[in-house]
Order: C-alpha cells, then sequence, then structure tokens
C-alpha cells in the first residue's frame, strides 16, 4: 500500500522491480520480440540492442502493437486478423489510495459505497460499463 501521496506509486513500483533484479529503462524503443520455443525470451531495440530475460517480460502494448509490429512473423495468424478489425474503446484508470482515516464525505450514505466513480451521471458509468 502506498501512502503518501501519487509520486511514491511509482518510486514503489521501481523499488519493486529492482529488488526482484528487475530493470527499467525508459526512451528504448522496442521494436520487436525475441522469442525461443515460442515463449517471449526478449526484446530488440529499435537501437539494434538486445535485452535477454531472466524470466519474463511486462508490456503494455495496444493487440495492434503486439501483433502487427512487436511479433511480426510470429504472430499468430488468427490473432493478426483479428486486430485488423479491433475497435479501440474508452480508456479506464484506477487508483487505489491507503488513508489514515476513512474520507469525510459531504453525501448522505456515501460511507457505505465501495467504489465511487466520478462521472457527470449515472448515464456515463452505466454506458462505460456497457461498452
Amino acid at each position: 500500500i502506498v501512502k503518501g501521496g501519487a509520486k511514491n506509486l511509482l518510486a514503489a513500483f521501481e523499488a519493486l522491480i529492482k529488488e526482484r533484479g528487475g530493470e527499467i529503462r525508459v526512451n528504448a524503443d522496442v521494436a520487436s520480440l525475441v522469442q525461443t520455443g515460442g515463449r517471449a525470451t526478449g526484446v530488440r531495440l529499435a537501437s539494434g540492442e538486445t535485452l535477454t530475460a531472466a524470466k519474463g517480460i511486462i508490456c503494455s502494448v495496444t493487440p495492434t502493437q503486439l501483433y502487427g509490429r512487436l511479433l511480426g512473423n510470429d504472430a499468430p495468424d488468427a490473432a493478426t486478423k483479428a486486430t485488423q478489425s479491433y475497435r479501440y474503446g474508452k480508456g479506464n484508470f484506477q487508483l487505489h489510495y491507503a488513508l489514515n482515516k476513512p474520507p469525510a464525505w459531504r453525501g448522505e450514505g456515501l460511507d457505505k459505497v465501495a467504489l465511487l466513480h466520478l462521472t457527470p451521471g449515472l448515464d456515463g458509468v452505466s454506458k462505460a460499463c456497457n461498452e
């Protein structure tokens, strides 16, 4: 649980990754995934450098990036074809805070709600869930 503000969230993730032997690279454009036996074992950077993973690779990519660019000719045909008609939806972001006491809500009954959505109205929540 991260305390002390949002900046500590990134610092905690960085410490967790490094503590377990991981490495964080920034401004390192990944050109392709390196596979061995159908498993991602590294990445090839646009600079030409190849990084080998000891256990695994974590990446945040879209389906078209993964199957169109990163896997290239090694991508399964069915997945590649499916990405051609993939339709992007709205994004979603959740952040969980550890507070030293419950929030002092102004609205009656909000202290009994497990999950709050910041939205202009119920229609927005309903639409987001349905999509």
